[in-house]
């Protein structure tokens, strides 16, 4: 959570720091940030099946 927490601070500031050097440069870039809120994913899903299998004893 802590890694999930530090990523979404360093999204925003990227996205902030662009918006800056772009106007300052003239540059024309639009710098939008957006959160996708919660989405259904398989992710959490795929993770207990891969935590499964590891726990599989090895055919070899």
């Amino acid at each position: 959570m802590r890694a999930y927490r530090q990523s979404k601070i360093a999204f925003g500031l990227f996205g902030l720091e662009l918006d800056r050097r772009s106007r300052a440069h003239g540059w024309g870039v639009t710098s939008n940030l957006a959160h996708p809120g919660v989405a259904p994913t398989s992710l959490l899903a795929a993770d207990r099946i891969s935590a499964a299998a590891r726990t599989l004893p090895s055919s070899a």
